[in-house]
């Protein structure tokens, strides 16, 4: 963002920001990830010995 900044003022070339998104997906990226894992767990029911499909407190209480 602070580089989107410096070029938007006329402080910086608008060269920076070519290497910008690839520098930014990783981040973006985890996340993305970390938001889809917490929605499952939120919206997920618990494990339980009838339902093995459900989410295990190691599974929740590892994403926190």
């Amino acid at each position: 963002m602070i580089r989107t900044i410096l070029v938007l003022k006329g402080w910086a070339s608008p060269s920076i920001l070519k290497t910008y998104e690839l520098e930014r997906r990783k981040y973006a990226q985890d996340l993305i990830d970390f938001h889809k894992r917490y929605a499952a767990l939120c919206s997920g029911k618990p494990r339980t010995l009838v339902d093995q499909d459900g989410i295990s407190h190691e599974e929740f209480f590892n994403l926190l």
